[in-house]
Parts: structure tokens; C-alpha cells; sequence
């Protein structure tokens, strides 16, 4: 089976519109990434996931997708070998860990390390047939002409799987009990490099030595200064503080916040509470398989996430549901079931009912490009949903339960909508950046020159002579134009060169000052001398901080006369 990245691609492009999809998380950086977006570990993790491989899998045996996804079997095994292989190698706490423990949900009751290590000898399998059918590849094959990675990578991976299967194995004959593959591929240096890149995710090499002075002066001016002229008596009092002027201000948004939800969830309580109904019909004509397996899922998590409203076992009766109680035809269940290990929650018939109806609304909402033009829309949507017949999903004592949970769906649902909005944003300026073309008028041509294509009769023809004249004028014109344009490219070559090394410089002296004075405020709390040091002022110069604002404090020199005594001269015999 052959791998081909386009249907990553046909997968984005075809949920990229839609408010619920399979991949939420795929993004356009994800399928066209940048030079430096291709070593985000993350993004290529979240690409070549379970939740990708499973999407092509579904896309694949529906009718309406199945030409678009034909074939894409072998991209499938792959992003699912890819994912247990990240699981296996990433191994972070107690249940991802590697033992010899027996695993009870395996029906060949295999242990965890033969489970594990099953994963990572299929992925050396693959590693060497690809390798293997690279080097005997043919030139008109209908193979890739080029490897997917080049051959240092190959082998560092394949160094990577084997040494951290020889360790463990090494690390288990020692009795050791379980064994966390995730540290084994983090050292302190990395870790290191992952606190300096949370400053600043793409640091020059300026800008690194910058980093680096930054943490060290947190843990220096912490410290007091042994052996030299400064001491820490100095006490600083700051007189305006603005800490407790935004605590205050959050603690009242946060109240208005609450207050407003709570408004909301006691009227869309009484809107519904007029308009239950015993029994809501299924709605086959308007049926989308994809739409309601995502539905009766994110129905699922819901239960799963906010699981106060099962406190009540009358309430928990009409929510959540077991597999044996599901109908074989009810579908809607297949993409749960599928990505489940045995702790995912199984909604209700009847709650997915009501929040499929829900969501006809919400996506009603969302269908209207103007939507985010609209104020309240949160507020909108709420009142709309309290218009729909719905069934009461709890006991007559917490009857809040249907709001909380519509609530909370709807903001689900807008959180998804914001992602989605913001990736198409991100799109299009990708696009027209890589679609924009700039036309630059040609310095060094004196004249304009037009070409222009005349209509004759076929059977005129022109003469030798003239014919060698025009291809002369023509080679002249096209020595000129390139002439020209070579002339304008080397001038646009270099203005950018002095442009870009102009900018460096005033980027460099920024972050210098910017550095100075931060390093000069923090210093200054605790030696105003040891600050006025490092901001090299003259000698006996103290800073004294205020906020982010640096007073200095200087001695001044005095004139002081002074009168030297001539020494009176003795004489001595010589003898």
C-alpha cells in the first residue's frame, strides 16, 4: 500500500466549513505548513492521530465521500501505526507505562510489553520495507521517486524505537516494576530549551543570549551580594499599587458573568418547562450519518465532563445509557463505540434526540455568514432554543439539568465555530501571501516597447532580408530588457540587503534597552548601586525604583583647598 498525503488534505478541505467535524482540531497549518510550523511535534502528532485515521475511515465508506477517499487505505494504517507508536514512546504516567502485567481488555490476554512491543516492531517493519523498496525502485515505477524522510531521520528513528525497547528490557530484568518510555525522550537540555522557547518561540541568536542573562538575573537578584559595597538595607515601599485595583475589577466581571448565566438558565428553564412534550418524533428526511455520530458524541462528553448532573440516579436514568441498551440500528453509536476503551459514556436515545434538535438551531445560527456581526448572539441563540418541544431529561427536583447542559452545548458549539473561523482567516492570508504579485516598474529603459500581433493574409510572406532584420531588432530588445532587469534586480537585491541588516541593528538596540532597563528596575529592588553598575553611570550613582519608572541618585563633588608644609632640610658633618 502506497501513502498519499493528498487525502490528509482532501479530509481538511472537505470539513473545513463545517461546524461539527471528525478532525476539530485540524487546522490549515496542519495539511500546508510553513517552514517552521514543519517541526512542530504537536501539529505533525495531531495529523497523523487515531482521530485522523478513523475520519478516513468513515469518509471512506460513505457514499457521498467514497470517490474522494478511494484508496486511502494505507494512509489510514499509517496514522494509526503512527499514534500507537507516539503512545508506546510517550509513555508519561502509571497507565501509559510498560510492564509485564497481564491486560485484561486484550482477548489474547497478552501482556502490556508484548502489546507494546508488537506496535513498535510493526513500525520497524515498515521502516525497512520502505527503505527496501526506495532502493530498488525503478524509474518509471508508479512509486514515489523520493523518500519520505531523509536517511539520517530514518535511521535516528529506527535507533530511537530500538534503544528504548533494549532499555526497557534491561530496566524490567532489574525488577523494576513499570517502566515510563516519555522520560526516556526528554532530557534536561531539551527541557531546557522548551523554558527559554515559552519566551520566545523563535529566538535568533541574539535574542537567545538574552534569554539566557533574563532567567539567570531571576535567581541573582534573589541573592544578596557577598564581599563588596552594596548592601540589602535599602527598603522600597511602592506608593500605587494597581494588583488589587484588577483583582477587585476581575471579582465584579466575574460576578456579572454569573449572574448573567444564571438569568439565562432560569429563563430558557421557564420557556422549556411550558413546552415539554412525552415524545419526540425522529426526524429520518433530514438524517446525516456524520452529523448525528458527532452529536451523540460531543452528548458523551458532556456527561463525561460535567458529571454533577448524575449525582441523582433518576436524573442519571434518563441521561446515560449502557451499550446493551442501545438498539443494533441505532447508528449514531458506532463512532462512540469505535473510540471508546471502556470509559467513554453512552448518552440516552431521548437526550440525543433533544440536542440533535438543538443543534439544528445552532447550526441554523451559524449557516449566516453575518453571524459574528451580531451582538448577543450567545443570548439569541438561547432564546430560539427555548421555543423547541423538548423532553423533560430529569427529576422533578433538579429541573435546571436541560438548561445547564443546553448551556453548555451551545457553548461548546461557539467555541468550535470560533476555531474554525479563525483557521479560515488564517487560510486566506496564508493563500494571498503565496498569490500576491508584485509588478516593479523596469529602472534603466529609456523607451516602452509593444509587441504587437497584426492580422495578415496567410499567403503573404516576407522576405529574407526582412526577416533577418527582425530577428536582429528582436535579440537587441530582449539583450536590453534582460540587461534592464538584471540592473533592477541587483538594486532590489541590495536595497533589501541594507534594508534587513538596518532593521537587525534597530531590533538589537531595542531589545538591549528594553533588556537594560528591566534588568536596571529588577537589580534596583533590591541595590539601587549594584543597578546604576550594570547600567555603567558614573561612579557613586544609586538607583531607587518606583514602579517602572528609575530615579537616580548621584554624589556630588566639593572643592577642598589643602596646604602642604615644606619639610625643613638638616645637615649633617660629614666625617
Amino acid at each position: 500500500m502506497v501513502v498519499r498525503y493528498e487525502f490528509f488534505s482532501n479530509l481538511y478541505e472537505h470539513e473545513k466549513h463545517k461546524g461539527l467535524r471528525k478532525c476539530h482540531k485540524l487546522t490549515y497549518s496542519h495539511v500546508h505548513p510553513t517552514n517552521f510550523e514543519r517541526m512542530n511535534v504537536r501539529k505533525a502528532a495531531q495529523l497523523l492521530s487515531r482521530s485522523v485515521a478513523m475520519a478516513l475511515n468513515h469518509y471512506r465508506n460513505l457514499k457521498e465521500t467514497a470517490d474522494k477517499f478511494k484508496g486511502s487505505e494505507g494512509t489510514e494504517k499509517l496514522a494509526m501505526l503512527m499514534n500507537k507508536t507516539f503512545d508506546v514512546l510517550n509513555g508519561r504516567y502509571y497507565a501509559e507505562g510498560i510492564s509485564n502485567n497481564i491486560n485484561h481488555n486484550d482477548k489474547n490476554k497478552r501482556t502490556v510489553k508484548e502489546m507494546k512491543w508488537a506496535t513498535l516492531n510493526a513500525m520497524l517493519t515498515v521502516l525497512y520495507i520502505t527503505e527496501k523498496e526506495h532502493e530498488s525502485r525503478e524509474k518509471n515505477s508508479s512509486s514515489p521517486s523520493e523518500m519520505f524522510c531523509s536517511l539520517t531521520t530514518l535511521k535516528a528513528l529506527r535507533l530511537t524505537i530500538n534503544s528504548a525497547m533494549a532499555l526497557t528490557e534491561e530496566l524490567l530484568q532489574h525488577n523494576y516494576h513499570t517502566v515510563l518510555t516519555g522520560k526516556m525522550n526528554q532530557d534536561p537540555i531539551e527541557r531546557f530549551f522548551g523554558i527559554a522557547r515559552s519566551i520566545d518561540n523563535t529566538p535568533t541568536a541574539h535574542s537567545w543570549l538574552h534569554i539566557f542573562r533574563i532567567l539567570s538575573l531571576h535567581n541573582l537578584t534573589k541573592t544578596v551580594v557577598k564581599n563588596g559595597n552594596v548592601d540589602n538595607e535599602d527598603e522600597l515601599k511602592v506608593l500605587v499599587g494597581y494588583k488589587k485595583c484588577f483583582v477587585d475589577r476581575f471579582k465584579e466581571i466575574e460576578e456579572e458573568r454569573k449572574q448573567a448565566k444564571l438569568t439565562l438558565k432560569d429563563k430558557l428553564l421557564t420557556e422549556l418547562s411550558i413546552r415539554y412534550v412525552d415524545h419526540i418524533e425522529n426526524q429520518v428526511s433530514s438524517s446525516d450519518v456524520t452529523n448525528d455520530e458527532l452529536i451523540y458524541d460531543i452528548c458523551g462528553y458532556l456527561l463525561h465532563s460535567r458529571s454533577e448532573v448524575l449525582e441523582c440516579r433518576k436524573c442519571k436514568s434518563l441521561l446515560e445509557t449502557e451499550e446493551s441498551q442501545l438498539p443494533e440500528t441505532f447508528a449514531p453509536k458506532n463512532y462512540t463505540l469505535t473510540r471508546t476503551y471502556g470509559y467513554l459514556k453512552l448518552a440516552s436515545i431521548q437526550m440525543f434526540k433533544c440536542f440533535k434538535k438543538v443543534e439544528s438551531l445552532v447550526d441554523k445560527h451559524f449557516s449566516n455568514n453575518d453571524h459574528i456581526y451580531i451582538r448577543d448572539a450567545f443570548e439569541q441563540v438561547i432564546d430560539q432554543i427555548g421555543s423547541l418541544n423538548l423532553t423533560p431529561l430529569s427529576c422533578d427536583e433538579h429541573p435546571e439539568v436541560l438548561p445547564f447542559l443546553i448551556m453548555e452545548y451551545v457553548q461548546i458549539r461557539f467555541y468550535f465555530e470560533s476555531e474554525k473561523f479563525r483557521d479560515l482567516n488564517l487560510a486566506k492570508t496564508k493563500t494571498a501571501v503565496h498569490t500576491e504579485k508584485s509588478y516593479k516598474q523596469v529602472i534603466g529603459m529609456d523607451k516602452v516597447i509593444l509587441r504587437l500581433h497584426s492580422l495578415t493574409d496567410t499567403k503573404a510572406h516576407l522576405s529574407k532580408p526582412l526577416e533577418d532584420d527582425i530577428e536582429k531588432i528582436a535579440d537587441i530588445i530582449r539583450a536590453e530588457i534582460s540587461g534592464a532587469a538584471h540592473s533592477q534586480y541587483a538594486r532590489d537585491r541590495t536595497t533589501n540587503g541594507i534594508n534587513g541588516v538596518a532593521r537587525e541593528i534597530r531590533a538589537l538596540q531595542c531589545e538591549n534597552r528594553v533588556l537594560a532597563h528591566k534588568t536596571a528596575i529588577s537589580t534596583a529592588q533590591h541595590s539601587g548601586w549594584l543597578a546604576a553598575s550594570y547600567l555603567n553611570l558614573p561612579t557613586c550613582s544609586k538607583l531607587i525604583a518606583t514602579g517602572e519608572s528609575i530615579s537616580v541618585y548621584q554624589c556630588s563633588t566639593h572643592e577642598h583647598s589643602s596646604f602642604l608644609t615644606p619639610k625643613r632640610k638638616e645637615r649633617f658633618p660629614v666625617v
